[in-house]
């Protein structure tokens, strides 16, 4: 297989593209389970919760594109993800309050992880 020469001028090891690239993937999941969540909370006549996970849907969106694009920047090969599995249904409000917290704080984990790393390289 060839390698690109722009890859070969890229300061990112495979691990980390590996890992940026599992972060654009969790990026996009949960953009798309805010967006499912606020769907659901507009037919169930929360329209301004719906319109705050809408917000969140697209800060998430945000976020998976800055990844994208870095990766690209630096010479790298960024994965399109694939999103699947995006619950539709919801039980209550208070359900949607707690898995919001648990995806904030595992994308946060994940983060700190890909800094940590960062800072061994």
């Amino acid at each position: 297989m060839k390698v690109s020469q722009i890859r070969l001028k890229t300061s990112l090891k495979d691990e980390m593209i590996e890992v940026l690239n599992k972060q654009v993937q969790r990026e996009a999941q949960t953009s798309a389970i805010y967006l499912s969540m606020s769907s659901w909370l507009q037919t169930q006549g929360l329209v301004h919760t719906a319109s705050f996970f809408r917000k969140q849907s697209e800060e998430e969106r945000t976020h998976m594109f800055k990844i994208f694009d870095y990766i690209l920047e630096l010479g790298a090969h960024a994965i399109s993800p694939e999103i699947k599995n995006i619950p539709s249904d919801f039980s209550n409000l208070r359900d949607i309050l707690d898995e919001f917290l648990e995806l904030e704080i595992k994308n946060t984990e994940s983060l700190n992880h890909i800094a940590d790393l960062a800072m061994k390289n």
